[in-house]
């Protein structure tokens, strides 16, 4: 019975979402990771209706990452076109997981305003990735915290008035 139900065209789009829900659940908001997706899936006995190896459920993790990120590029330009002008505080930070990853937060909505891997932390590679990032949002950044890592006070002192002086000019903020 259980068999037929995961066999028919319910049961398959039911375990689809469960997979998917695992993975978002497991290893994207919590601290899990594919491994416990796929052990999820052994101690269910999902795994005899679901490929429960790491590879098969790597290649789903990695389509659930590609969609996320794809949405909310398509989300940031379709919320950017109704956004009144507004005036922004963007908290900066550098992670490195692998490699160097330049972050930027507006700390009152919780916005990613930047989540971008660079080769370096100096003060010009902040300019370029804070200049991409917000090319296309109506704000004006008006202050920039951090943890005084060289790199973001340089960026902050030599380049972020340019920086606000080309956002204004693009959404013809005053």
């Amino acid at each position: 019975m259980v068999k037929d139900f995961f066999e028919s065209p319910s049961g398959t789009a039911f375990l689809h979402r469960l997979v998917v829900a695992a993975h978002f659940c497991m290893a994207l908001l919590g601290p899990g990771s594919v491994r416990q997706v796929c052990q999820f899936l052994e101690l269910t006995g999902l795994d005899r209706f679901v490929a429960a190896s790491y590879g098969s459920q790597q290649k789903v993790s990695v389509n659930i990452e590609k969609s996320i990120v794809e949405f909310g590029k398509q989300e940031t330009v379709r919320l950017a076109t109704g956004m009144a002008p507004k005036q922004i505080t963007v908290c900066q930070d550098e992670t490195f997981h692998p490699q160097t990853c330049l972050v930027a937060i507006e700390p009152e909505s919780d916005y990613i305003v930047l989540e971008k891997y660079a080769d370096g932390r100096k003060g010009s590679d902040w300019t370029k990735a804070m200049n991409d990032a917000l090319k296309d949002l109506p704000v004006k950044v008006v202050q920039s915290t951090s943890d005084e890592a060289r790199g973001l006070p340089i960026m902050s002192e030599t380049t972020w008035v340019r920086i606000i002086r080309r956002i204004c000019s693009i959404s013809n903020m005053k």
